[in-house]
């Protein structure tokens, strides 16, 4: 099963269902279960503008305080039903629409790099009772670009 890196607090809106499209500059093959990774980073900058694509409704669930997002391991799953390059949802803003269904929070597992690694993570993909995290563009004396790291997963879906 794929697995993708997705910062907070977008990935919270993913896996709560008010995200229904993921904005990537390329496209997939992928159709069925994704797995949601929350990376660490978060972007502040967004809550104003997510606040603003809400409604009263879903207003009073999203988190207000940076500390409630899970960070650095999977938070949930989702469905990829279609890859758009147009698209009527509010959150559409990218050359490629990855439109999503069925999402649903998981149990948080742990799956954070080492902090001496500097990466950009395109896919993480799920295998063999394990979470192997292939890293592109990765600027490190100690790893080469390509190396895969493994974490334990145990997870029933």
């Amino acid at each position: 099963m794929k697995i993708l890196s997705v910062r907070q607090p977008w990935a919270w809106l993913i896996i709560n269902g008010l995200k229904d499209v993921e904005n990537r500059d390329w496209s997939t093959h992928l159709r069925g279960p994704l797995l949601i990774h929350a990376g660490l980073q978060f972007e502040s900058d967004a809550m104003e503008g997510i606040l603003s694509n809400l409604d009263a409704t879903d207003r009073q669930r999203f988190p207000l305080e940076k500390s409630a997002f899970q960070r650095g391991g999977i938070v949930g799953i989702v469905n990829i039903v279609d890859v758009v390059t147009e698209s009527q949802s509010k959150w559409f803003e990218g050359k490629y629409g990855w439109c999503l269904e069925n999402a649903r929070p998981l149990p948080f597992i742990c799956a954070v790099l080492s902090d001496c690694l500097t990466s950009r993570l395109r896919w993480l993909n799920a295998c063999n009772g394990h979470v192997m995290i292939l890293l592109c563009n990765v600027y490190s004396d100690l790893l080469n670009a390509g190396q895969v790291i493994l974490f334990p997963l145990n997870l029933t879906l």
